[in-house]
């Protein structure tokens, strides 16, 4: 902070970002009146001592600490930042219980010469789409704001535009940042993520899950010292075969670059890599790079038969096409059988429109449905009788 604020004599309209960026200043009115008087324009600008009287209070007071706090885990973080042509600024505070930002760092930097071409975005609310929690990546945005928005994906924020008039402290960062300011690569930053990693299976684990079975630790026993000629153990076969391509590394046995697990890791292990489902073939691709036990194919097969995720949504087996039978041309050219149902023969047929029994008789066959008929008289009889109601009704009414 010191060398951002300490090349602030040479020029008015750093002082004013300087002056504007002060919260306190209100507090303070009557140290920093020297300094509201420079900016008046009736009157000539000269750095005077009573001004650098007024100044160091107020450069102290940003980074001392009544106004800086220590970070802490169960605060929000909000992180404040600002852009000019030239230079970045950001403000990293907690959000403390009266709805104040307390800041906890301070940070500023030059533009580098790629990043000074791009082009500065004026407008809010095209970024809020963009960047914001709830909204899609757009495909036709830029690379490097789809990177930017992958970034902030990670983390549970909310994006909050505000004017210069209320954001001066990063303004006044941006316009006037570190000359000698460096940029931390990226790859750094992974790199410490990496290591910061929550790892479910230590090689100190491996090492003594091997030690402790009773099999894996003949086999660890035998890599560091000799092999015998002949194996009789079914279990060590396996391991026996291979006994010229074993070694063993911080107790842990390998063949070739691939790691031997334990069995007490196999289920975790095969869990583990079967979590986003991606197939038999899938997980064997990834374990075949970096681990091997006996028969681990059939392991991996068998665990994925038993997810009831993946038969869900497995191909399902090929259609049989359909053969069709020839049309006979006389009876008893094919005998079969293909259905043992009641009324089959009698029943008419979709594609011939006849029943297989008329077909093959030459008649209609007789079944116990025949035996229902309609009696034609009585149906006489009764719309006789109906029409008779009728006409005799209407002479009557007449």
């Amino acid at each position: 902070m010191d060398q951002i604020l300490q090349e602030i004599e040479k020029c008015v309209c750093e002082q004013d970002d300087i002056l504007i960026g002060g919260n306190d200043w209100r507090e303070n009115l009557k140290i920093l009146a020297p300094l509201h008087k420079l900016l008046k324009k009736d009157l000539q600008w000269k750095w005077t001592p009573e001004c650098r009287k007024a100044y160091d209070p107020c450069k102290q007071s940003l980074t001392s600490d009544t106004l800086l706090v220590h970070y802490d885990l169960n605060r929000k973080l909000r992180i404040t930042c600002d852009a000019s042509s030239y230079g970045l600024g950001a403000v990293l505070s907690h959000a403390m219980d009266d709805g104040q930002g307390r800041p906890i760092a301070y940070a500023s930097r030059t533009l580098s010469h790629t990043e000074k071409n791009y082009a500065q975005i004026e407008h809010h609310k095209p970024l809020l789409a963009i960047l914001g929690p709830r909204s899609a990546i757009p495909t036709l945005a830029a690379a490097r704001m789809q990177r930017w928005a992958l970034v902030l994906s990670a983390s549970d924020h909310v994006i909050e535009y505000k004017s210069s008039e209320k954001h001066a402290n990063c303004d006044a960062l941006s316009r006037l940042p570190h000359q000698n300011s460096t940029i931390v690569s990226e790859s750094a930053i992974y790199q410490v993520s990496a290591i910061d990693g929550d790892f479910p299976i230590t090689a100190k684990d491996i090492g003594k899950a091997t030690k402790v079975h009773s099999v894996l630790c003949k086999e660890y026993y035998y890599v560091v010292s000799v092999w015998p000629e002949n194996c009789q153990d079914e279990n060590l076969s396996p391991y026996h075969n291979r006994k010229l391509e074993l070694s063993c590394e911080q107790d842990c046995v390998l063949w070739g670059s691939r790691l031997v697990i334990p069995p007490v890791f196999r289920e975790k292990r095969i869990n583990e890599l079967h979590s986003e489902h991606p197939g038999v073939c899938g997980i064997k691709a990834i374990t075949c790079t970096c681990a091997w036990w006996p028969k681990m194919d059939e392991y991996i097969e068998r665990a994925v038969k038993g997810c009831t995720v993946c038969q869900s949504v497995r191909n399902t087996p090929p259609h049989a096409s359909l053969i069709p039978w020839k049309w006979p041309t006389r009876p008893f050219q094919r005998v079969h059988i293909d259905f043992c149902k009641k009324m089959y023969r009698t029943t008419p047929h979709s594609t011939t429109g006849m029943s297989p029994g008329e077909l093959m008789m030459k008649r209609r066959l007789r079944t116990r449905l025949s035996f229902v008929k309609l009696d034609l008289a009585q149906v006489v009889k009764g719309k006789q009788a109906q029409q008779k109601v009728y006409k005799d009704g209407k002479g009557k009414s007449e």
